[in-house]
């Protein structure tokens, strides 16, 4: 089911709780959301080097967090990246499908 959501992108990460995705930078839709205001974290982060995450500026990670709405009316939410982490601060943005 999400797979399709990511079309064009490769799933690095899978897990009962999160998945985690690697797309291009350059998708429209990833585009317009990184243009947002960081206001939280990724969750599943025990297998991301962030090193190499931090470093690679032609892909963007996505998190599809599992069971829980935030708000949206599926059963899950995105996460995106839209900046290199840096210590505690915030770095991604929440959105529906």
């Amino acid at each position: 089911m999400h797979d399709a959501d990511f079309t064009g992108c490769e799933r690095i990460v899978t897990s009962a709780k999160h998945l985690i995705y690697k797309c291009p930078s350059g998708m429209e839709w990833v585009w317009e959301t990184k243009r947002q205001d960081a206001e939280v974290m990724l969750k599943a982060v025990k297998d991301i080097d962030w090193a190499v995450a931090n470093a690679d500026t032609e892909h963007t990670l996505v998190e599809v967090v599992l069971r829980k709405s935030e708000n949206c009316a599926e059963k899950f939410y995105y996460r995106t990246m839209v900046k290199p982490t840096s210590g505690e601060k915030m770095y991604a943005v929440i959105g529906c499908k």
